[in-house]
């Protein structure tokens, strides 16, 4: 269950313009807020706060910036280390050792379950399996042996 969000900016406290039910981005807000700044002579202490508080949305924007950065850089390790994962199946497979890459193909299935990493897995592992039965169809002795 998912609640809806609401009508208006919790933020601001008003109505959002065009029916729009986001909170605008920090970062639309501080350029915003700049924009607006209205410098009167003598009356600095209102276009300080302003600037102060832009400048400190426009920070923390940075701050978010550099973590969606990290994010993306961990997960592409972690893809990665799938792939050698499913790369090792195979390699196991191909030893003779079905039941290890196996294992390790369902771990990396449960670990990544819903991804394109868990399809791939999955891929992988019937592949192996359809390997498998072929193999063990052949006949053991080379034709003309008994």
């Amino acid at each position: 269950y998912k609640e809806p969000e609401p009508d208006f900016n919790i933020q601001e406290h008003r109505p959002m313009p065009n029916g729009e039910r986001r909170h605008r981005h920090e970062g639309q807000e501080a350029s915003n807020q700049i924009q607006n700044v209205e410098v009167k002579e003598g009356k600095y202490k209102d276009a300080f706060k302003e600037y102060s508080s832009a400048k400190k949305k426009a920070e923390k924007e940075k701050e978010l910036e550099e973590i969606v950065k990290k994010a993306e850089e961990g997960l592409k390790a972690i893809e990665e280390a799938a792939d050698a994962a499913i790369a090792e199946a195979e390699k196991l497979a191909n030893e003779g050792n079905y039941a290890d890459a196996y294992k390790l193909l369902k771990k990396v299935q449960e670990d990544f379950k819903g991804t394109e990493t868990a399809k791939k897995a999955r891929e992988k592992e019937t592949e192996l399996k359809e390997k498998e039965k072929k193999s063990s169809e052949e006949p053991k002795n080379p034709p003309g042996e008994k």
